[in-house]
């Protein structure tokens, strides 16, 4: 576990600050942005992040269909994820390889044996894993927030189809392969894995939140 708790009100009202500064109107030069992969199209792009082939096309002055691994695509008019509400997610894990067992701290509250009271309420996963682990995106979607949140290290938080969002840290400032406004694959590496926060070993901490409302990733991943 991470050296400090996690508190749910405390961490929801950060993510929804995120939230509310995502949400403002875009000016100029905040288009959300893709950079291509090996085996990409204009088509599956334009699908992927929910925009048109010409719109790519026109904002990034291509005169065909022809595009390069590494290419940075602006994405005009998109929000790069649909707004239609989605009862049921389910993404891929986190770390490649990681199984039940490698859960070190589980969702839920921790309640004092005698009086019941909860003493904290941990609001995702922590999953054990070395530092300098690839973090991976568990669902195509767009990174809404990159930086430093005290006690917790770097975070990247993405924001995917429905509402839904999900929260990897602490993340190695040095080792971040995203931007704000991109959009992501599934699978995508978003950063490495940092050292654990305030001595405690390294693990990654991964939520997953139906709007502001933190849920249990364990449910909502695809095992190996």
């Amino acid at each position: 576990m991470l050296g400090k708790p996690w508190r749910h009100s405390v961490f929801s009202l950060v993510i929804f600050a995120f939230v509310v500064g995502a949400a403002a109107p875009s000016r100029a030069g905040d288009e959300i942005f893709v950079r291509v992969r090996r085996g990409d199209t204009l088509f599956k792009i334009a699908r992927t992040f929910k925009t048109t082939v010409g719109q790519i096309r026109k904002a990034n002055h291509l005169q065909g269909d022809l595009i390069r691994p590494g290419q940075r695509l602006e994405l005009p008019g998109a929000d790069g994820v649909s707004k239609k509400r989605i009862r049921r997610f389910e993404g891929e894990l986190p770390i490649r390889g990681i199984r039940r067992r490698d859960i070190v701290a589980s969702f839920g509250e921790k309640k004092d044996s005698r009086h019941q009271r909860v003493l904290q309420r941990h609001t995702g996963l922590d999953l054990r894993a070395r530092e300098g682990t690839r973090i991976l995106a568990c669902a195509n979607g767009v990174v809404r927030f990159v930086g430093d949140l005290s006690g917790y290290g770097r975070l990247v938080v993405l924001e995917h189809d429905g509402g839904w969002r999900s929260v990897y840290g602490p993340c190695d400032p040095n080792h971040i392969k995203v931007e704000v406004n991109e959009a992501v694959y599934a699978g995508q590496e978003l950063a490495r894995l940092g050292e654990g926060v305030e001595r405690s070993k390294p693990a990654l901490h991964f939520e997953i939140r139906r709007g502001e409302e933190a849920v249990d990733p364990a449910q909502h991943l695809r095992w190996n």
